[in-house]
């Protein structure tokens, strides 16, 4: 289930109904947030190149209040998007959402991943995203 929920918010498929079952799901406890992260990770690592797209479903889903339940489904896919030194293209997206949703929902600590890009020179959107995440769960 996890998995068809990765492929809907790449896909942006019917609408608002990966949004909603996204909702319900999370709003009955039934939502690991951690599988999902993780589910679309792999789908964007493995030849899915549609981070862009992701961004904008979950960012639906935030916009909704579910700010800290996105921020979890981010929390979980970022070490693997950003693990290996390059990114993913379109993760600039996803770290400014996970931006927002940080800051929002208060979530404080320390993804690796991140620091390690963030305190790397240049001027990229990936990297400025990085910067403002680091700094926000500090």
């Amino acid at each position: 289930m996890h998995l068809a929920l990765a492929f809907g918010l790449i896909w942006q498929m019917d609408g608002g109904a990966v949004v909603d079952a996204v909702l319900v799901l999370a709003a009955r406890k039934q939502l690991d947030t951690g599988l999902l992260g993780r589910q679309l990770e792999a789908l964007l690592n493995h030849g899915w190149p549609y981070a862009d797209k992701a961004s904008g479903s979950l960012r639906a889903v935030a916009e909704t209040g579910a700010y800290a339940t996105v921020w979890s489904v981010l929390e979980a896919a970022l070490p693997g998007l950003l693990g290996d030194g390059t990114p993913v293209r379109g993760t600039g997206a996803l770290l400014a959402l996970a931006v927002e949703c940080a800051s929002r929902c208060g979530a404080k600590g320390e993804i690796a991943e991140v620091t390690a890009l963030a305190d790397r020179k240049g001027s990229s959107r990936t990297a400025k995203n990085a910067r403002l995440l680091r700094d926000a769960l500090g």
